[in-house]
């Protein structure tokens, strides 16, 4: 997973002077316009104080400044490394199962049809829908 620091959405008077003085800083990363807005990606951590004295500092005088990051993101990822996770333990206790051969069995014929030679394989299916 790539680490990610967040962006900051700002706005100025000037632009193309802001846009020049952010792509000097070794904490960011990409710079899209946005309308009146420069959006700044973050490659490394950096508070917006900081950054806010820089430009204040340069002469770049801020009137939006929104330090965002990924949060949603990374809730998603933590319920996909959680969703995983309990399908890993499922799959570990399944395997664990088939080290018995009447178990193996059981599970070749029940999730892959699997029959001896001499049967035969009938598969009754229910309606659940109510009519």
């Amino acid at each position: 997973m790539i680490a990610s620091h967040g962006f900051f959405t700002l706005q100025s008077e000037d632009l193309n002077q802001l846009s020049k003085i952010l792509e000097k800083h070794p904490s960011i990363g990409t710079i899209k316009s946005e309308g009146i807005h420069l959006v700044a990606y973050l490659k490394a951590p950096l508070s917006g104080s900081d950054l806010n004295k820089l430009l204040f500092e340069k002469g770049i005088y801020l009137s939006y400044m929104v330090h965002r990051k990924f949060n949603q993101e990374i809730k998603d990822l933590e319920s996909t490394i959680s969703f995983y996770q309990m399908k890993i333990a499922e799959d570990k206790a399944t395997i664990d199962k088939l080290g018995d051969s009447l178990q193996l069995e059981r599970f070749a014929r029940e999730q892959y049809l699997m029959k001896k030679e001499n049967e035969d394989i009938y598969i009754i299916e229910f309606d659940t829908l109510k009519k």
